[in-house]
């Protein structure tokens, strides 16, 4: 028992060591670090597999166009009776006499024959390139996925930055309301305040508690959300810290709308790869109207087929091997309309992927106007509640004077406490909304850096 024991042991440890030990969450998370972990995520690995299997797809596409050579080969081994039948041939003298025989003799069938396309009026040439075209445009695929991979993660690395900012918020406000509290039980016991004031701070500390719970709560959703975004398990929202990045400015944020959407529009790897698709699908009506056409092919052949060896009268020693050249052309007449639906699908398919490109030309000049907008009206933002943030702590201020000196109440200041809590959430929101803005125009122009 205990060698057996001791066995599983070993077996355990040896496994434990060749096995990777689990990647560790950074002890403090920055934007650069979130975009490089990011890299791994399933959606962006299965892009690129995606593409792998495309340009797959496109290697065997181009098979027709090389020569084919094949190979084939069978043995057996069995009877030489002859079979007669009466009426049918002169017969030797003692032909219905032999008796059959069990013998067996070996027959070998060998052929080697190649062929190659001479012309078929571009079927096979165009669907090979419309298949480069849509490994192409898989490319691009690749590309895109890897930046909407890249633009979520900045999107919630900069939510998780403001939830935790506003979780900040959420316990400087606990923290003035215990405080208040303190006052107002100490004016209440040398009777300078009525009671009322009491529960009033009492009402506003719960209140206050209820907030810093749902920030904590939507700090860690946040946290949470962002590791998905990296494509790493949730529980690293609980062992990293996030950094306090910020992105810069956007190189053009400010020109004319019309330069951006021109650059988004040489950019963006969704456009270049519906330009691809367009493309593959030209060639590829161009290939299926080729199926009006006839094909033409060169073939080649060696066979031989006998006994390998005969000990009767013509007994033969070796193979003897026959050789044959053909052209071959084929000619489909009538197909029951077959080539002209397939013509007639090839140019709907044609049709539908010039007009995605045409919405998602619009989708891309919205995205850039969004972004655009977006930027300015939160850099305004910033500079209003910055200016309301410091009204309400002069008004908290003001308003906590009023009240110990006996000329404002209780619901003066917990007016003040939460106009400055607001104000401090509305300052947060503003910056979060300048960084969003930011990753939606870097995204909506193609900028991965």
């Amino acid at each position: 028992m205990s060698a057996a024991l001791i066995f599983l042991a070993g077996l355990v440890a040896q496994v434990s060591e060749g096995a990777p030990a689990p990647e560790r969450p950074p002890a403090r998370l920055s934007l650069a670090e979130a975009e490089r972990r990011a890299a791994s995520h399933p959606a962006a690995l299965l892009a690129q597999q995606i593409a792998r299997a495309a340009e797959a797809r496109a290697g065997e596409s181009r098979a027709g166009l090389l020569p084919q050579v094949n190979l084939t080969a069978n043995y057996r081994e069995a009877t030489g009776n002859r079979t007669i039948r009466i009426g049918t041939l002169p017969l030797p003298p003692n032909a219905s006499r032999v008796p059959p025989s069990a013998r067996t003799y070996d027959y070998l069938n060998l052929g080697v024959s190649a062929s190659q396309l001479v012309y078929d009026f571009g079927q096979t040439s165009d669907a090979w390139r419309a298949a480069r075209a849509a490994a192409e445009a898989a490319g691009f695929d690749a590309r895109a996925a890897a930046l909407a991979v890249q633009f979520q993660v900045r999107l919630a690395f900069f939510a998780a930055l403001a939830r935790r900012e506003l979780t900040a918020v959420a316990r400087e406000d606990l923290d003035n309301q215990r405080r208040h509290l303190a006052e107002v039980e100490a004016l209440i016991t040398v009777q300078a305040r009525p009671p009322i004031d009491l529960a009033q701070a009492r009402a506003g500390l719960g209140a206050a508690e209820l907030r810093r719970i749902a920030a904590e709560n939507q700090q860690a959703l946040a946290a949470a959300e962002l590791c998905r975004a990296m494509g790493q398990p949730a529980w690293w929202a609980d062992r990293m810290e996030i950094a306090d990045d910020e992105l810069p400015p956007v190189t053009g944020e400010n020109d004319d709308p019309r330069e951006l959407a021109a650059e988004a529009g040489a950019a963006r790897p969704e456009l270049a790869s519906s330009q691809r698709v367009i493309d593959g699908a030209a060639l590829g009506l161009r290939g299926v109207r080729g199926a009006y056409g006839p094909v033409l092919h060169l073939v080649l052949g060696a066979t031989d087929a006998g006994p390998m060896a005969d000990p009767g009268p013509l007994q033969r020693a070796n193979l003897r091997w026959n050789y044959s050249a053909a052209l071959v052309l084929s000619w489909p007449i009538f197909e029951g309309g077959r080539t002209r639906a397939r013509v007639s699908e090839a140019e709907a398919v044609l049709a539908e992927a010039r007009e995605r490109q045409r919405g998602l030309t619009l989708d891309v000049g919205v995205e850039v106007e969004r972004a655009r907008r977006g930027i300015a009206a939160a850099k305004a933002s910033i500079e209003v509640a910055g200016f309301a943030l410091d009204s309400a702590r002069e008004r908290l201020r003001l308003a906590e004077g009023r009240y110990h000196a006996g000329v404002g109440t209780a619901l003066e200041v917990s007016d003040a406490q939460l106009g400055l809590t607001s104000a401090a959430a509305q300052t947060v929101q503003a910056r979060y909304d300048l960084a969003t803005a930011r990753a939606e125009l870097m995204h909506a122009l193609g900028d991965g850096r």
